[in-house]
């Protein structure tokens, strides 16, 4: 009985998990008409891809001071790469791709420079999305800094 009174709670847990992840799946990712579009590619048309960095930490900096850098997205896979969207959260981040598609064994890179005139003091991130022929079809990648005086 002690069994399956166990057996019972590891069940109800384990299927709430899975709804409250289905949950965020249908009500972020999956209404995004680029994610759309892209969950409709056939396994053959994706490739596996890489970043460095995957989160840019730009330091101590003040308050007005830019911060530019760029992400290298490396091409792992067998078919081209092509980036179908960025996005980024706010209006104080420029974001540019040189390449739309890159090859198999190839790189490219996504420049940024972020305006910090709205930053506040300490720790701030800033996030940008790709969007693109690999899975989950979306990356995050992370701009961070710290605002204040240098310790």
């Amino acid at each position: 009985m002690i069994f399956f009174n166990r057996f019972i709670i590891i069940f109800f847990f384990i299927a709430s998990c899975r709804s409250k992840n289905n949950g965020f799946t249908d009500k972020y990712i999956d209404k995004d008409s680029v994610i759309v579009k892209l969950k409709l590619l056939k396994e053959t048309e994706l490739t596996r891809i890489e970043f460095n960095p995957l989160i840019y930490f730009a330091d101590t900096i003040s308050i007005g001071q830019p911060i530019e850098g760029k992400f290298t997205i490396y091409n792992k896979g067998r078919v081209p790469f092509f980036i179908k969207k960025i996005v980024n959260i706010c209006d104080c981040t420029v974001i540019e791709s040189i390449k739309k598609e890159t090859q198999s064994s190839d790189s490219c890179y996504i420049n940024f420079k972020i305006e910090t005139e709205n930053f506040k003091d300490g720790f701030n991130v800033r996030m940008i999305t790709i969007m693109g022929n690999f899975h989950p079809f979306f990356r995050i990648l992370c701009v961070e800094c710290y605002v204040g005086n240098k310790k």
